[in-house]
């Protein structure tokens, strides 16, 4: 089975306020998949072809504070945590099978290895429970941080390390009902927090 290719534009080099963030999603919902389907949708992010149900890649966008989809999403990584299509529009909602979730966890450690983000961010509950267990996790039943404020409770933190590379990976909810000032605020201390060494 085929995987989507992550979105890699030539920005994401020189990174988002001079940080290479990757931004994670959930899951691709169509009845026409392939193995470029996410790099299409994202040219077609960056065309303003979207309609104006398509909330995702708009709020993420103003959470960091751009206002252009081009200036934003031309400097980020973007890939979604299911590595193909979960199914059609009836299916948006579904669960990753076990399956995908285990091929998925192999594509998220080796998309950090091949792209060493030094942010990572899951803009989906259900996807970051599927995660690869990070570094925290993996040491003696350890557990992620929190992002330091009580309004920002459900969010969590850790760390991934990649040879001598540590990406720091962040648990956020999806925007679909999330509140804009504390996902903002998540954001704000996110880009604010110290780049891992």
């Amino acid at each position: 089975m085929f995987e989507h290719k992550p979105w890699v534009p030539e920005g994401y080099k020189t990174g988002l306020n001079g940080q290479r963030i990757a931004i994670v999603g959930y899951s691709h919902h169509t009845d026409s998949d392939s193995d470029d389907l996410t790099i299409k949708t994202m040219q077609g992010v960056l065309r303003g072809e979207l309609d104006t149900k398509t909330q995702f890649f708009y709020k993420i966008r103003d959470y960091f504070g751009y206002k252009s989809h081009r200036d934003f999403w031309s400097q980020v990584l973007f890939f979604n945590f299911v590595p193909y299509a979960i199914g059609t529009a009836d299916h948006r909602y579904d669960n990753a099978t076990r399956e995908q979730v285990l091929q998925a966890r192999e594509r998220v450690l080796r998309i950090i290895a091949d792209h060493s983000p030094q942010k990572l961010v899951v803009f989906s509950r259900k996807g970051w429970r599927s995660f690869p267990a990070t570094v925290e996790e993996s040491t003696s039943g350890g557990m992620c941080s929190k992002l330091g404020r009580e309004e920002l409770a459900e969010f969590e933190k850790g760390t991934y390390r990649n040879l001598s590379e540590i990406t720091a990976a962040y648990g956020l909810r999806h925007p679909q009902y999330a509140r804009d000032d504390i996902m903002t605020l998540a954001i704000q201390i996110i880009t604010a927090d110290s780049i891992p060494e």
